[in-house]
C-alpha cells in the first residue's frame, strides 16, 4: 500500500518540476508573450498560500515542493515584468 507521504512527495515532484521546461524555454528565448502577467501573479500568490498552509499543518511535501515551485516561477515573473516594461518603452 502506498503511504500518504509517498503520494505527496510523488505528486509534488511531478507538479513542481513540470514548470522547468517553461522556465528553460523562457530563459533561452527571452519571450514570455504566451504567459499572462495576471496568471503569474495569481499563481505565485496561490503557491505562497500553499506554502504557508504546509507550514501551519507541518506537511513536509507541501512545504518542500511549493517552495521549490516558487523558486522556479519567481524568475519567470521577473522576466515577464521586464518584457512588458521593454514593450512599453
Amino acid at each position: 500500500m502506498i503511504s500518504a507521504d509517498f503520494l505527496g512527495y510523488l505528486a509534488g515532484m511531478i507538479t513542481t518540476f513540470s514548470g522547468l521546461p517553461q522556465l528553460l524555454t523562457s530563459y533561452r528565448r527571452r519571450n514570455l508573450s504566451g504567459l499572462d502577467l495576471r496568471f503569474l501573479v495569481l499563481f505565485l500568490v496561490g503557491i505562497s498560500l500553499w506554502t504557508i498552509y504546509g507550514i501551519l499543518i507541518d506537511s513536509k511535501p507541501i512545504i518542500i515542493f511549493n517552495s521549490i515551485t516558487l523558486l522556479i516561477w519567481i524568475p519567470i515573473l521577473g522576466l515577464k515584468i521586464r518584457e512588458q516594461r521593454a514593450e512599453r518603452g
